[in-house]
């Protein structure tokens, strides 16, 4: 009898200690979450599959599977329209950026390497009117760079340019 209730005992403790819980955890590298007037919003990045879905006439809420949230890469037309061309590339050493500005602005570029590292950053401050910035990239090593010029204007406006630029010395 003894030794029946001393194995009763073992297997409860340790029924007990090995249980699971209905809540599932997750580990998200990322995320956030918004309030509206009558809504609320939020997203994770590495949630769980998706559980289940819920309708009710023109709303849906997908329970458990959430996307991450879209990140706008362009700029709106504005009146800031700029032209701007690379050449050549690819490039022996020396990068040509061409470009009009139609108002005095603060020009930044940065360079970054096939690594995502920036190499090099500047900035300045230059008046309308078209533009010839030189680049001179002999100092690195062959390979596929990415040049990012910002373009701020004085009343807060600002543009991006990307182009990739290879190097071949």
């Amino acid at each position: 009898m003894k030794n029946i209730l001393s194995l009763s005992f073992l297997l409860c403790i340790s029924t007990l200690s090995f249980s699971q819980t209905n809540s599932p955890n997750v580990v998200a590298s990322g995320g956030d979450y918004f309030v509206g007037g009558t809504f609320t919003n939020s997203y994770t990045i590495g949630e769980m599959a998706m559980v289940e879905t819920f309708t009710s006439g023109t709303f849906m809420l997908t329970q458990g599977f959430q996307q991450p949230y879209a990140f706008p890469l362009g700029v709106a037309a504005t009146e800031t329209s700029h032209e701007f061309s690379a050449f050549p590339n690819p490039t022996s050493g020396q990068v040509a950026f061409q470009y009009n500005l139609t108002s005095d602005s603060k020009i930044s570029v940065a360079v970054f390497d096939a690594l995502g590292q920036i190499v090099l950053n500047s900035s300045e401050e230059k008046t309308a009117g078209p533009q010839v910035d030189n680049l001179n990239l002999t100092k690195f090593s062959n390979g596929l760079y990415t040049v990012r010029y910002s373009i701020e204007t004085q009343n807060g406006n600002s543009t991006f340019f990307v182009n990739r630029i290879t190097l071949n010395k």
